[in-house]
């Protein structure tokens, strides 16, 4: 019996030991994909930005700029109503907000809460399809503040050719 207890204190410490050493193979920053793979790219080259936000400048950002600019860039255009009592907070509210979500003052990948440009792409497409922009209340003192169907066509198009284009090796 005293050897059988000796015999399973001695296994116990030597497992107790082996486990103090075995060395931890997973970095602390280590991200995993839905299968269980390690993701070690964390975002696309920055020539691959850099030829992204050159499409975005040449034919999304006029439309931006026009469409979106007002309230997701310092580029604000203030309405004539601005200066009525209780316009200007609802205004600075609505503009606050709407820059903490995507800024586009900067060109592309936008800065915000969307993180990185995978995130900007999808949260752009997101709000095309679903036509969540501009605000209704926004569109009810500016008719023409939506996106045309040739103008969400454009921007789909230029988000999916950047999707691919980041998901290249």
């Amino acid at each position: 019996m005293k050897k059988k207890l000796s015999i399973l204190i001695l296994l116990t410490c030597l497992l107790i030991a082996q486990s103090s050493f075995a060395r931890d193979t997973t970095k602390p920053s280590t991200r995993i994909d839905e299968q269980g793979f390690e993701i070690l790219e964390t975002g696309p080259s920055r020539e691959t930005l850099d030829a992204i936000n050159r499409n975005y400048i040449r034919t999304i950002r006029p439309i931006f700029r026009t469409k979106c600019f007002d309230c997701h860039s310092t580029e604000t255009r203030l309405p004539w109503y601005y200066r009525l009592p209780g316009a200007r907070k609802l205004i600075d509210g609505d503009i606050r907000e709407a820059r903490k979500h995507i800024d586009m003052t900067r060109d592309f990948p936008f800065e915000g809460l969307h993180g990185t440009a995978v995130d900007n792409l999808r949260a752009v497409e997101r709000v095309i399809e679903e036509n969540r922009m501009p605000l209704w209340r926004y569109r009810l003192l500016h008719w023409g503040s939506g996106l045309s169907t040739e103008e969400k066509d454009k921007i789909l198009n230029w988000v999916h050719e950047s999707q691919t284009a980041i998901s290249q090796p």
